[in-house]
Formats: structure tokens, sequence, C-alpha cells
């Protein structure tokens, strides 16, 4: 395979992997999660014949760039942070997808020469159409070949989650147009941009109107910059007819989906009282989390670990019970710094400042990139604006977008800053063909690697949304066999081992239900669930104590559950013969929920001498 074929089989790749989905109803594994397995192992084998093909070359040099060292620096300091993650396994998972949007860096830095950067992100741009395509069908004709928990969803499961992908590729499509001077080209961009356009409408997501404003009014300021200070004649007619078709396409939108109630609940949001707003809730509530971790934070993916100690930390936080806790914050600037401290929040910082640096130099210079900068400029906005109040960053796809965007970024910067060929090998390494051969069949060994990976995680994956079924239905002999199997390809997984567990005491096993109950613990040591289906448990095998220890830490960390309370009062009226005790929780039960079950009996109780 020619250099040629490489990249080519580069570009369809980049095209398919955002459309990539089980596009089946009887596959049950999150869309995201299944773009993560099958794109990795294409991209590794990617760069696998990459560095083979480069070994059989006379001179083959890899480019040093400080956005990538300082890219690098960040991806250690996460790493580093598993020794302190409670939870290793989400520590090392949302490492892995990091490590694959930095191949995909390096890989379009070395690979990709400026002639193709056009190339590049018209793949993106082709690819955010599909996408958008599929979900305007969902929208109209309620097409349900792919799974979808918030339509439209397109090929991510969820609107919110497509929303990552469509702000950050649909302004490529505005510096492709005014890039190009064919008008066949011209008309084609243009039917994408209002096809995407009109999918981001049709979502109705708030995170995506307020990043469309933000983007709209930075290309207002970028127009009058380019005016006043390159003296640029600006494509006015162009300009023009693109923003008259995006005004007629958003009024005849938001006249159907009612788009000024959508933004005014962005003003409401951040209108409410502390008590009544639960994202700024949670927000606040991380603060605390901040504090008490200030330098090193608590460890990569493991907010949702330690989120249960602080939900009532700071004011009462609206989404978080027995029914459920929330899984993500919704700002990743929040995540990072609770997660990596300011330690990794400064070098994530750095690398930003870094890259806007080089924007700022790139925009300023008139030539035949300066439309396509624009592009990702516009792009990385919209990203910084999503990512106050979504999840992009923990998200595969949207990191490899923004790698693949400073790749671009620093090779242009470095071709003007470095021109003559003596700057140019001060700034490169060369590679023996040793080396490069090396490389090149130690990342086919991974490639077979990352095969049964990606294999074994997809069908456990799938078995685990079907174990999450049965428990809900009650079905413990299917749901032992069906955890059982999940559990062994991937032991790992939250709640599998809980889902086993249950299944296990439902059915009389209480001795195996202990031991997977304590493997559940010791990944989510906070779940209230878990403790509380741990202390019934024991309840039943007669390890009072135990089950004692177990709701009294579930009542810590959620003091408000009623059911807990009642449970812990019956275990000590019962087995331990606190009466005083028991009276307490059936009293502070009542007060939490008064038409809790066997009510009446509780106050017999409580009123009791």
């Amino acid at each position: 395979m020619t250099k040629k074929h490489l990249f080519n089989f580069f570009l369809v790749w980049l095209v398919i992997t955002p459309i990539l989905a089980p596009f089946t109803q009887g596959t049950l594994i999150a869309p995201h999660e299944f773009k993560l397995y099958v794109s990795g192992v294409v991209l590794l084998l990617i760069v696998a014949w990459w560095f083979l093909n480069s070994g059989f070359e006379k001179h083959f040099r890899v480019l040093k760039s400080h956005v990538m060292w300082v890219s690098l620096l960040f991806i250690c300091w996460a790493g580093l942070s598993i020794f302190w993650s409670l939870n290793t396994y989400l520590a090392i998972a949302q490492l892995q997808q990091w490590l694959i949007a930095f191949l995909v860096f390096f890989l379009v830095l070395n690979f990709v020469r400026n002639k193709n950067i056009s190339e590049i992100l018209s793949a993106l741009f082709i690819a955010v159409v599909l996408v958008s395509i599929l979900g305007i069908v969902q929208y109209l004709f309620d097409f349900d070949l792919i799974r979808q928990a918030v339509k439209p969803a397109s090929t991510f499961g969820n609107k919110n989650i497509a929303i990552h992908f469509v702000v950050l590729t649909l302004p490529l499509g505005l510096g492709l147009l005014l890039n190009t001077k064919e008008k066949k080209q011209q008309f084609l961009y243009l039917i994408g941009l209002i096809i995407s356009l009109s999918f981001l409408l049709l979502t109705q997501t708030r995170a995506g109107y307020l990043a469309l404003l933000v983007q709209l009014l930075t290309l207002l300021l970028f127009v009058i910059f380019d005016i006043k200070f390159n003296q640029k004649k600006i494509n006015f007619k162009k300009l023009g007819l693109i923003f008259t078709l995006f005004l007629v396409l958003f009024l005849v939108v938001s006249n159907k989906i009612k788009l000024v109630d959508r933004f005014n609940s962005i003003v409401k949001e951040f209108s409410l009282s502390k008590t009544g707003n639960s994202r700024i809730n949670s927000w606040l509530n991380t603060g605390a989390m901040i504090t008490d971790n200030p330098i090193l934070g608590v460890g990569l993916g493991n907010w949702v670990i330690h989120y249960s100690l602080y939900h009532n930390k700071v004011v009462k936080g609206r989404l978080f019970d027995e029914k459920g806790q929330l899984r993500n914050i919704h700002n990743d600037y929040l995540t990072i710094l609770s997660e990596l401290g300011f330690i990794g929040f400064i070098v994530l910082l750095w690398l930003f400042y870094l890259v806007v640096i080089r924007l700022w130099k790139l925009l300023k210079i008139v030539n035949e990139y300066q439309y396509l900068v624009l592009g990702m400029t516009l792009s990385l906005i919209g990203f910084l604006v999503n990512a106050g109040f979504s999840f992009p960053l923990s998200m595969f796809l949207p990191a490899m977008v923004i790698m693949i965007y400073f790749a671009i970024i620093e090779r242009l910067f470095l071709d003007i800053e470095n021109c003559d060929k003596k700057q140019i090998k001060k700034i490169t390494w060369q590679l023996s063909k040793r080396t490069s051969i090396i490389l090149g069949l130690l990342f086919f060994a991974l490639v077979i690697m990352a095969l049964i990976d990606a294999r074994n995680k997809i069908k456990a994956e799938d078995l685990y949304f079907q174990a999450e079924i049965l428990e809900r239905q009650g079905q413990w002999s299917k749901l032992e066999k069906i955890a059982f199997k999940s559990y062994q390809l991937n032991p790992n997984r939250l709640r599998i081992s809980a889902y086993l567990a249950q299944a296990k005491q439902h059915l009389g096993k209480y001795q195996e239900a202990e031991k997977y109950f304590t493997q559940a613990l010791s990944l989510q040591p906070f779940n209230i669930n878990t403790l509380s289906f741990f202390a019934r448990a024991m309840v039943d095998s007669k390890k009072y104590q135990k089950s004692k220890e177990l709701y009294e830490k579930a009542i810590k960390i959620y003091p408000n559950w009623a059911k807990a309370h009642k449970n812990l009062g019956v275990l000590l009226y019962n087995y331990f013969k606190d009466i005083k005790g028991a009276k307490d929780h059936f009293k502070k039960a009542l007060e939490l929920n008064p038409n809790i079950d066997q009510a009446a009996l509780l106050k017999k109780v409580v009123n009791s001498k």
C-alpha cells in the first residue's frame, strides 16, 4: 500500500468513524463506545502501516512540536493520576481515549502535507453532513434502526452527545466554502451547511444553540478584523447569501420547534435560585470536591465515584437519590479541575494558550489557508462553549477531532516559522529504517491485542445492557447467567458485579452474593444502591452487624433516604433490640416520606412507650 493509498484510507476512516453505530436494535451497546472500539483498531492499523511504509524511505523524519510536548505532558499527568484513583479501570478507560486522540495528532502532524489539509477538513465535513441527514430522517420519520436514548441522536444514541460533534465540525463547511473558487463545490458546501445547521436546530439542545450563537458572533468579529487589519475585500455577496439562508432556515425551524422558548430556558438556567437549579447545584458541590483535592484531583475518570460524598456538600443536589445519581457534571472544565487538580488544569490551559497564539498568527496571514483556519477556529470556539455545559472531552470522537485541528494548526505554524531547510532540520528527528520497522511491527501487535479487547468489550457491553433489563424485570435466573458472562469478559465494568450479586442473593446463594457485592463496592465504594442491596443480603445471611454497618454508611452518604432509615430501624428493632435507635430511624423515615410502606406500623412503634 503506497502512501497515497494509505492517506485515502485514512480519509475514508475519518468519514466512517462518526457514522459508526450498532445498526440494530438487538445490539445493546452505547454508540460512542462502539465508535471507540471499532475505529481504534483501524487507527492502530493505519499507524502500523505508516511506520512500515516510512521505514523504506531514505529520509524519514518526524516533527518536534511544542503543542505535541504539552499534549503529551497532559496525558502523562492524567496517566499518573491512576495511582491515586479509587477506580483505576475508569481512569485507564478515559486515558485510552485520549491516547488514541494523541495518536491521531501525531499521525496528522507527520503524515499529512499542507496540500492535503482541505481534504482532511472536507472528510470531517462530509461526516457531519451524513450524521445530520440521518438525524433529520430520525426527526421526521421516527427512524429507529439505531437505538436512541434522546432523539434525534443520529449515530450517537443521545442528541446532546451528537451535538458535541456537530458544533465541532459544522463551521468547517463555512471555511471550505469561502476557500474554494469552484461554483460546484461552493454549492455543495452550502447545501451541507444548511443540512448540518438544520440538524443542530432540530435537536433543540441549549448548549448547541449557545455554541452556534458564539460562533456567529466570532465570525462577525473576524470579518471586521479582516477588513481593518488586512484591508482585504471580503466577498460580501457570498457571506450575505450564507447569512440570508441561515436566517431563513432559522426562522422556519424556530417556528416549528419554538426556538425562542429554548433560548429563554438558557437564561432561566442561570436565573434560578441555588436550590432550584440541579446543574448549577452540581457545579457548586463539585467546587467542594476541588477544594478538598486542589493539587492532584481525585483521579482521571473518578468524579463519578466521589460525587456521592459531595452531592449535598454546598447545596442540595436535586439529581441524587436512590432512583438515580449523576453520571457526569456537564462541565468539562470542572471535571478536569476535580479529577486532575490545578496541575492538570494548568497544563491544559498551557496547551490551549499555545494553540490560540498560533491561530492568532495564522488568521492574520492572507493566504490559501486563512479561511480553513477560520473554520477550525470557529469549530474550537464551539467546542469551548459546549464544554462548559456538556462533556465532549470525555468522549473519544470530539477529543480526536480537536487533536486533528491542533495538528493542522501546528503544521501550518511550523511552516511559517521555519521556512528554510536548516531550520526545518532543527525541528525534526530522523528515524532509522530499523526503528520505523520495529515501531510498525509493535503497532501491528497492538492491533491484534486491540481487536481481541474490542470484541470482548462490545460483547460485554451488550450483555451488560441485557442484564440491566433483566434486573428491572426481576428475572433472577436469567440475570445470573447473563451477568456472569458479561463479568467474565469485563469484570471491572461498573454495576455488573452488583447485578450478579443481586441475582445470587435472590437465588439464595448468599456466600457468592457477598463475594460479588464486595467486588462491586471495591469499584464504587460510595454507591448507595449497592450498599443497600448488600445490607439486605447480609440480613439474609444472618450477618446483622455487617448489615448495620452498610446501612449506616449508606445513610451517612445520603441522609434523606427514607427507605434506608426504615430498613435500619427494622434491623435494630428485630435483631439488636435497640428500641430507641429503631424509633429514631422510624421517625426520620416518616418525616422524609409520610406515605412510606408500613407507615401505620412505624407510627405505632414510634408512639409506643
